[in-house]
C-alpha cells in the first residue's frame, strides 16, 4: 500500500524565469500552488509562463498591501517561496509562515548577496557558483541557508549563459529540498559574514584599462547581453560587447594599436582585441571594421577612469 503524501499549500512569489522554474517543479508535485504576482509584472509572468490559464493567481500593487496580506492569510500556506522578486518581503508577510518562508537566491550564500549576483560572480572571475535557499528575514539574503547546490562556470560564461545555468539547476535543488518540505523537518545553517553587492551602476560598466586583460574580459562577459561595458575614446562612448585576450605584451594602459586589421587596446599586462562594438550612429560592428571606417590609428589613447 503506497504511503500517503500530504498536499502542500505553497504561496509562490515571482514573475520571471526563476519563478517559472520553481512553478514548473511544484506543478509536477502534490502541491496546491497559489501565485502572488506584482500587477506591474503580469505581462512578464504570462510571457515566461510562470502562470498558465489554470493557475490560481493574486495580483498586488506592493508587498506591503493589506489586500495581499489578507489573501495570504485566507490561503493559509504551508510555505512561502520567493523566486527572483524585485521588492522586499515585509515581516507582516513572513509572519504568515513563521520559519517557513524562503527565498531562492542565485549564488552560494553568504557570498554575493544582492540583486544581481550573476554579474558580480563573473566580474570577480569565480570558477564556481550555485543557488541557495534561505529563510526570509528582515535583512536581504541573510537568513539561515536550508539548501544549496553548486555548479561550475565555463571560462567563457556570459551573464545570459550564467542565468540559464541557474534556471536549469533549480529543479535539482528543489528536488533535494522537497523531502524536508514534506516532512516539515527543515534544518537551517546560519550564514557567516558575507558581502552585499549593490545594483549595477553606469559607473560600474566603465572599463578600466589599468586592470589585467583577464579581468577586462571577465568584466565584458559579466555584462553581456543585458548591459554593456563601455570605454571612452576621442570624446565618444563605445559600448564593448566582446573582447579577446592576445599574447601581445602591454604598453601604457589604454594605448591603441591597429595591426593586421585588428583593433587592440592595451590593458595592464596584455593587449586585448576589440571583437564587437556598439557604436553611436553606426551600429553593432566588429572592432576591425569600425577601426577601418573611422580611421583609428595606433598611438591614440582611451580615457582612463
Amino acid at each position: 500500500m503506497s504511503q500517503h503524501v500530504p498536499i502542500l499549500k505553497i504561496a509562490l512569489f515571482g514573475f520571471a524565469r526563476m519563478a517559472k522554474a520553481g512553478a514548473d517543479f511544484f506543478r509536477k508535485k502534490n502541491v496546491n500552488l497559489y501565485h502572488f504576482i506584482p500587477k506591474d509584472h503580469l505581462n512578464s509572468a504570462e510571457k515566461f509562463r510562470v502562470i498558465t490559464e489554470n493557475s490560481n493567481c493574486f495580483l498586488y500593487h506592493t508587498t506591503k498591501s493589506e489586500a495581499l496580506l489578507n489573501k495570504l492569510k485566507q490561503f493559509k500556506p504551508d510555505y512561502i517561496m520567493v523566486f527572483g522578486l524585485n521588492e522586499k518581503i515585509p515581516n507582516s508577510v513572513i509572519d504568515v509562515c513563521p520559519d517557513a518562508a524562503f527565498n531562492v537566491h542565485p549564488s552560494l550564500l553568504p557570498h554575493f548577496r544582492g540583486p544581481n549576483p550573476w554579474y558580480w560572480v563573473l566580474f570577480h572571475g569565480e570558477k564556481e557558483t550555485g543557488i541557495s535557499i534561505h529563510k526570509l528575514t528582515d535583512s536581504f539574503d541573510a537568513g539561515d541557508v536550508v539548501a544549496s547546490l553548486s555548479f561550475p562556470l565555463h571560462p567563457l560564461e556570459t551573464q545570459l549563459s550564467h542565468q540559464i545555468q541557474t534556471y536549469n539547476h533549480i529543479p535539482a535543488l528543489l528536488e533535494s529540498f522537497y523531502p524536508a518540505l514534506i516532512s516539515k523537518n527543515i534544518i537551517g545553517k546560519k550564514q557567516k559574514e558575507g558581502r552585499y553587492f549593490r545594483k549595477i551602476s553606469t559607473r560600474d560598466l566603465l572599463i578600466n584599462w589599468k586592470q589585467p586583460a583577464k579581468a577586462i574580459d571577465a568584466h565584458v562577459r559579466a555584462a553581456t547581453p543585458f548591459y554593456s561595458t563601455y570605454f571612452k575614446l576621442d570624446n565618444k562612448v563605445f559600448k564593448c560587447l566582446e573582447v579577446s585576450i592576445t599574447d601581445r605584451k602591454a604598453r601604457e594602459a589604454g594605448d591603441i594599436l591597429i595591426t593586421e586589421n585588428n583593433f587592440l587596446i592595451s590593458a595592464q599586462d596584455y593587449f586585448v582585441s576589440i571583437s564587437i562594438l556598439d557604436v553611436p550612429n553606426y551600429g553593432i560592428v566588429s572592432g576591425s571594421r569600425y577601426s577601418n571606417y573611422a580611421g583609428l590609428q595606433s598611438g591614440m589613447r582611451c580615457e582612463i577612469p
